[in-house]
């Protein structure tokens, strides 16, 4: 039988090395170690060989409907690469990234609010031209911002919904997605690091913008869904804490 693109997408074939990536593919998508590989059984339960001139297709129905369900899993949990895919699927993809994100930034924000009703509690603040935290510069938003007025003590929390790493290499992924790299300066770290030096450098405005009595003192936090071990690799400028933790241990809003 002759094979069809769709047919080839969900197939593996013969290669002329195994231990040599076929073009349109990287090593990263044959090593055994790595996982989420696009050149896998689960990934491809179709096995497809040739007899002659004849083409044929091999599949077991347990693997097909366990390949069904990584790649609804894959999807769904955002860890589907997309460096290869349609523009429709990157999209998708970053709609379900950002429906994560903000589902968990409201989970956050509401225990705040529960826990602490009497703050001035902030959420998706801008720091940017033409905002109430003005700057030149667009730094992005604050998550969440809690301020206690009887301290003044504030707390800008940076919520990351975050998938846990399962192995080595996605364990390295993570710890270089938030800390970064000396070439990459756009880290998570780094990002959050200058929303927290704009906020100590414009105490006097935040403390007229909400008649603080005294000039607040700021603690910044990067609060993950899951429990990461990249907080207790070095010192940071800010506290990693998961949101487990947190909810254990309760902000601090004490001056001391």
């Amino acid at each position: 039988m002759a094979s069809s693109n769709g047919t080839d997408k969900f197939s593996l074939s013969t290669r002329n090395k195994y231990d040599e990536p076929p073009d349109g593919f990287k090593v990263n998508d044959i090593w055994p170690w790595i996982y989420n590989r696009r050149l896998s059984y689960i990934r491809k339960p179709i096995i497809q060989f040739q007899i002659s001139d004849e083409t044929y297709l091999m599949w077991g129905a347990r693997n097909s409907y366990s390949s069904l369900e990584q790649l609804n899993q894959l999807i769904i949990s955002t860890r589907y690469k997309t460096s290869h895919s349609s523009s429709e699927m990157e999209s998708f993809i970053g709609k379900i990234v950002n429906i994560k994100g903000k589902f968990f930034e409201n989970l956050v924000y509401k225990w705040v609010k529960s826990n602490y009703p009497l703050n001035i509690n902030l959420k998706n603040e801008p720091i940017g031209p033409s905002k109430l935290f003005n700057n030149k510069d667009d730094l992005g938003d604050i998550d969440i911002l809690t301020i206690d007025p009887n301290t003044s003590v504030m707390h800008s929390i940076e919520c990351k919904n975050i998938n846990i790493g399962r192995s080595p290499r996605e364990i390295f992924n993570e710890i270089e997605r938030f800390i970064g790299t000396e070439k990459n300066e756009k880290s998570w770290t780094n990002k959050h690091v200058k929303r927290d030096t704009w906020l100590r450098n414009n105490t006097k405005i935040i403390s007229e913008r909400f008649s603080l009595i005294d000039e607040p003192i700021l603690r910044s936090i990067v609060l993950t869904s899951e429990e990461i071990p990249t907080g207790f690799l070095k010192e940071f400028p800010l506290v990693y804490t998961s949101f487990t933790r947190l909810k254990r241990e309760l902000l601090n809003f004490s001056r001391s």
